[in-house]
């Protein structure tokens, strides 16, 4: 479902980031235990200081991030309070076995919780990264380097009612991946950020061919990629091939690459 929403791309990055959430629920569990109803405005105050102090960056690239001390002392804090707690331990458990409490029968000792509920700590999770939500929502505002270009509605009932399923489709890099999305046909080319470098997928390859093929028109290039299939975005590129048209639009041209025009 994530992949779906979001795209595969970030659903895999994800797993990334799974330690970093499960370090900050646990943080905010010992810190319910401590403080209680008291953590909530707590971690109000630490997400507003936090949101002044280094706002969030949500730019395409990072341009600039926190502090590299907070690296410093999570990973020097992290050890410190491992050893800490197993010293604490072993030194809980071993004045339990040297003063055991009165009538108190001996059983094996257990790792005692926290008494945070898991409902208090949900919600000073979310009350930290409010301040975060807020300031991203209130300063949104679309990218002027990256504008959005769907597919029209017509290229796409095309690509799903005339080009054959498992078809290879040449276009330029933007097109044929968003293409990819949106019919059951394969792609020649892509945005070698999108693509795995390997071997068999050899992207910069593919890419600067690509890029010669749109500057050349040569035919061979599409056609030496296996594509059956050319999409061309009249807007951007100055390509009329004689070819026979499948589809055409105000923005879109689909051609048939197998056969002659």
């Amino acid at each position: 479902p994530f992949s779906d929403a979001v795209s595969l791309s970030q659903s895999r990055r994800a797993a990334g980031f799974l330690p970093f959430a499960f370090a900050f629920a646990g943080g905010l569990t010992v810190l319910a235990g401590l403080l209680r109803l008291a953590l909530l405005p707590v971690a109000l105050a630490l997400g507003i200081v936090l949101q002044l102090l280094y706002p969030g960056d949500f730019g395409y690239r990072l341009a600039s991030g926190g502090p590299a001390l907070a690296t410093w002392i999570a990973a020097g804090g992290g050890a410190l309070a491992l050893v800490l707690g197993l010293v604490l331990e072993q030194h809980k458990l071993a004045r339990r076995h040297r003063n055991p409490a009165p009538g108190a029968k001996k059983t094996e000792p257990c790792v005692g919780t926290t008494q945070g509920s898991s409902a208090l700590v949900g919600i000073a999770a979310v009350l930290f990264v409010l301040p975060v939500a807020v300031h991203a929502a209130s300063s949104w505002s679309p990218s002027d380097a990256r504008p959005p270009s769907p597919l029209t509605a017509g290229l796409v009932a095309a690509l799903r009612d005339e080009v054959p399923q498992g078809a290879v489709v040449y276009s330029d890099l933007e097109t044929s991946y968003r293409i990819a999305a949106e019919a059951p046909v394969y792609i020649a080319a892509a945005s070698p950020a999108h693509v795995a470098d390997t071997e068999d997928n050899r992207p910069y390859e593919r890419r600067d061919a690509n890029r010669r093929f749109f500057r050349t028109g040569d035919l061979a290039i599409p056609r030496a990629a296996g594509a059956g299939w050319l999409v061309v975005d009249r807007t951007r590129f100055e390509l009329a091939p004689r070819l026979p048209v499948a589809y055409r639009d105000d923005r879109f041209a689909l051609y048939e690459l197998a056969k002659l025009g």
